[in-house]
């Protein structure tokens, strides 16, 4: 990997990070298949899409709350960082950063 003016090896987390980017998955969008829909917070969800939105098992999965797993609909990672009523045991050093778009041409960010 370069970095800068040198060259440093890779590590797991970064190789798993690049090849899920060359399959089009974010990490957001992973399965936790340890895990239920009981583990979701759905009174803050419901809250969040109040007047908006009807909360029901389509609209999770289109927004990939819930996202299928061996069959079975399961929390993304996105969503347990979100929403999770467990979420420090599972991401106990996470942090979320957001950011908008200015303009039409999304080439400056706010």
């Amino acid at each position: 990997m370069r970095l800068g003016s040198t060259n440093r090896q890779a590590d797991a987390q970064l190789i798993a990070e690049l090849q899920r980017g060359v399959a089009g998955v974010s990490f957001d969008a992973l399965p936790m298949p340890e895990l239920a829909s009981e583990n979701l917070d759905l009174k803050a969800i419901e809250a969040d899409f109040a007047g908006r939105r009807a909360v029901d098992e389509r609209m999770l999965q289109s927004l990939r709350i819930l996202v299928k797993d061996q069959g079975r609909l399961v929390p993304s990672q996105g969503s347990m960082l979100l929403y999770g009523q467990d979420r420090r045991f599972y991401f106990d050093d996470a942090w979320v950063q957001c950011g908008r778009f200015i303009g039409l041409d999304k080439s400056d960010i706010f």
